[in-house]
C-alpha cells in the first residue's frame, strides 16, 4: 500500500495500520459566582441652619397656576380676570406640611400671620438634592454625573412633593419682580428671616464617603442655596445655609 493517507469510515489508514483519530479534549468549564455584593447603604443626619443674613424666600408653584397653564395648553376661553389676593397668593406660595392645615379659602382681609400660626411647612427634598449635586466638580474627583445616583435626600410625602420639614415661622413678602416680558409686577411669597432643617440622607459608601458628602452639603449651603434669589441663579444671597452639626 502507498504512503499516503487513505480515510475509511472516518479513520485515517497510513501503511496498512488503521489509526484511530481523537477528538480534541473538552476545556473545562470555568465556574462564575454569580452573586450580587450588597450595597453599602449609609444613613447621616445633618442639621442645617440659614447662613447670617440669609433668609428664605419661598414660592410654591400653586395649583391654581398649574391649572391656568393646562387651561392655555388646551385652548380653553379665558374668563375675566379676577381681582387679585396677596394673601391667597401667600398662602400658595408655602409647601405645607399638613395639608389639612391649609385654608381651603382665603379672604383678601385676612390677617396671614394668623393663617400661618401653629403651622408646619418644608421644602422638596429634591431642591437640596440639586443645591448638593450642583456642588459637585469633576475637579475634585465629585462628578455630578456620578453624583446623582450615589445619594438621595430623605422626606415626608405631601400630595405630590416629599418634604423637607423646615423650623422656621413665615411672614408675607412683598415686591415688585421683573418678568420677562420686560414689566414688572408684585409677588407675595412666604418669607422666613430665620430658618433651620435636618437633612436626612442615604449615600453609597462605595462611590462617596461620609467626609466627602458633608464637604458637599457645606458647600451647596454656600454657592447653591435654595428657593428664591439663591446664589445659584440670579447671584441671590437667600436660601443659603450653614452646617451646624453633623
Amino acid at each position: 500500500m502507498s504512503n499516503r493517507m487513505a480515510t475509511l469510515n472516518g479513520k485515517a489508514e497510513l501503511n496498512g495500520h488503521v489509526a484511530v483519530a481523537e477528538a480534541p479534549a473538552k476545556r473545562a468549564t470555568k465556574k462564575v459566582d454569580a452573586s450580587i455584593p450588597a450595597l453599602d447603604i449609609r444613613t447621616i443626619r445633618v442639621r442645617i441652619e440659614s447662613a447670617p443674613e440669609s433668609p428664605l424666600l419661598m414660592q410654591s408653584f400653586s395649583e391654581k397656576s398649574k391649572t391656568e397653564m393646562l387651561e392655555r395648553q388646551m385652548k380653553v376661553a379665558k374668563s375675566g380676570k379676577q381681582a387679585r389676593n396677596p394673601v391667597e397668593e401667600f398662602v400658595n406660595a408655602l409647601w405645607w406640611m399638613d395639608l389639612g392645615k391649609k385654608p381651603a379659602k382665603v379672604d383678601a382681609d385676612a390677617d396671614p400671620n394668623k393663617l400661618v400660626r401653629g403651622a408646619k411647612f418644608g421644602i422638596p427634598s429634591r431642591l437640596f438634592k440639586q443645591a448638593i449635586v450642583g456642588a459637585g466638580n469633576k475637579n475634585i474627583g465629585l462628578a455630578k454625573t456620578n453624583l446623582r445616583g450615589a445619594f438621595f435626600v430623605k422626606g415626608k410625602l405631601v400630595g405630590s412633593d416629599t418634604l423637607v420639614e423646615i423650623e422656621g415661622t413665615p411672614t408675607m413678602d412683598e415686591r415688585h419682580v421683573r418678568l420677562a416680558s420686560g414689566s414688572a409686577d408684585l409677588r407675595f411669597r412666604g418669607f422666613f428671616e430665620k430658618w433651620a432643617a435636618v437633612l436626612e440622607i442615604e449615600y453609597d459608601a462605595e462611590q462617596i464617603s461620609k467626609e466627602q458628602l458633608c464637604g458637599l452639603i457645606s458647600g451647596a449651603g454656600w454657592k447653591q442655596g435654595v428657593c428664591d434669589f439663591r446664589p445659584a441663579t440670579c447671584g441671590g444671597d437667600y436660601g443659603k445655609w450653614q452646617i451646624v452639626t453633623e
